[in-house]
């Protein structure tokens, strides 16, 4: 049955308060000006035809955009993004650019996939550790996240916590909690000492890997962006500045001394 209807009123302080806050919300989503409640209160209940002609223009675009997705197969063929002008020029309503390309400061698009094959029934933890992540992709500290939950972790942790991952470096990948590394399995993987430095690896069983092709029993395919160095404090890039010194000798050559390893370059 009916449980009830509600209906706006521009007179009821709760109403106001609910559209505010949800239309204020949206805004901040879109950098557009927030409104106060004075003035979302003088706006409710007018209808602005502007408004409904825009949401009618975007709703047909993202309605084309779909049919090229449909019909031309991946998202980078034909697709766009248009903007719609306020004050068209030269007759101009309508305005499409190319996609930009992925940002590397976004959380979606700065992951990047590798894909690693190895023997999970017989590759202990280690072997991706030390490895893959220290060895070849430069982690510092890698967290291992399968599923919902982590199977490895590395970086302030308490010392029964250190425990249970050093002996959990001998399991195999396929025995691991979670169900295991299993073909297919998906890892996520992040090193918060280095900031956001993070990646996805797809890892695939393989038993057949040429020993003497790849003596370290796994291939790693794919890119990855290089982790940027942490910055050091002002003040220790004072004291790195300080700690070269520079003098003329008699012959007017350049002599830059450093303290810290008493290396002469003449």
């Amino acid at each position: 049955g009916e449980v009830g209807r509600l209906e706006f009123d521009k007179d009821d302080p709760l109403a106001v308060d609910l559209v505010v806050s949800a239309a204020n919300l949206r805004s901040r989503c879109y950098s557009i000006p927030e409104q106060t409640l004075f003035d979302a209160k003088g706006m409710a209940g007018n209808i602005v035809h502007a408004i409904a002609t825009t949401n009618a223009i975007v709703s047909g675009l993202i309605t084309i955009q779909a049919l090229r997705l449909l019909t031309n197969g991946p998202a980078e063929q034909g697709l766009h993004t248009t903007f719609i002008n306020e004050k068209p020029s030269n007759r101009k309503l309508l305005i499409p650019t190319s996609n930009a390309e992925p940002s590397a400061k976004c959380y979606v698009c700065s992951k990047a996939t590798l894909s690693l094959r190895l023997d999970t029934s017989k590759t202990p933890l280690r072997v991706l550790v030390d490895g893959v992540l220290k060895g070849r992709l430069g982690f510092n500290e890698p967290n291992i996240t399968l599923g919902e939950g982590p199977v490895y972790e590395e970086g302030g942790l308490d010392d029964d916590e250190v425990e249970v991952y050093t002996k959990r470096l001998g399991v195999a990948l396929a025995a691991l909690p979670g169900g295991g590394v299993r073909h297919n399995t998906m890892l996520e993987i992040d090193d918060f000492s280095q900031g956001d430095f993070k990646c996805q690896i797809c890892v695939s069983h393989a038993e057949d890997l040429d020993e003497e092709e790849h003596p370290e029993g796994w291939v790693l395919e794919g890119k990855l962006a290089v982790a940027e160095a942490p910055k050091r404090p002002p003040e220790q890039e004072a004291e790195a500045g300080t700690s070269k010194k520079a003098r003329t000798d008699d012959d007017g050559d350049v002599e830059v001394v450093e303290d810290e390893d008493d290396l002469l370059v003449l």
